[in-house]
């Protein structure tokens, strides 16, 4: 059975996204005053090779996710091309609350239940899942415990106040530590699967 993986950059206290400070907290993968080092590109690169459907919330496709990483996937002097490149060859699969048609090449949008869909997708052959995502759906991926494996990238920053994806938990979650790694641009990126 294909596993489901969440990989999501998150602040020391695990928010992802501030309050009023924006995004300027996040070391990003290819601009700004800080830019990831070529292993952690090596470490997003490999992660999205080994999966071949990619699972988001309608608000984040349609917000630019699938087009600037069909953009980027053109650019062949830009650095994270082989990432993008990874992107578009993957199915994307969107989930909606309400019916929508897919202006995407390789997507499919769909109303079914979240837990009911991500069950069968596992059962399909191929190689694994993995989820971008929102507060909202990457929160209810986890409230319903779909997630065979956690990849968070942690920024170094404390935000003190933000968006979190574990305000929709019910019960506690506890996990088990599969790897740890520091990145020499300040990024530790953490792998747990669920106990």
């Amino acid at each position: 059975m294909r596993k489901l993986k969440l990989q999501m950059q998150v602040s020391l206290d695990l928010y992802i996204s501030a309050k009023k400070q924006g995004m300027n907290w996040m070391i990003w993968p290819y601009t700004g005053p800080w830019v990831w080092d070529q292993e952690l590109r090596d470490y997003f690169t490999a992660v999205t090779a080994s999966n071949d459907t990619i699972l988001l919330g309608w608000d984040m496709a349609d917000g630019g996710y699938i087009d600037h990483w069909t953009r980027i996937a053109g650019e062949k002097d830009n650095s994270q091309s082989g990432f993008a490149a990874n992107v578009v060859a993957a199915h994307k699969h969107v989930f909606s609350r309400k019916e929508r048609v897919s202006r995407w090449d390789n997507t499919t949008t769909t109303t079914a239940d979240l837990a009911t869909e991500v069950a069968r997708l596992k059962q399909l052959p191929g190689k694994d899942l993995i989820a971008y995502g929102g507060a909202t759906f990457a929160g209810a991926l986890i409230r319903t415990g779909l997630i065979d494996e956690y990849h968070f990238i942690v920024n170094p920053a404390i935000l003190g106040k933000g968006v979190s994806v574990f305000t929709q938990m019910d019960d506690m979650l506890l996990l088990s530590a599969v790897s740890a790694r520091v990145y020499p641009c300040g990024i530790t990126v953490l792998v747990y699967k669920p106990q």
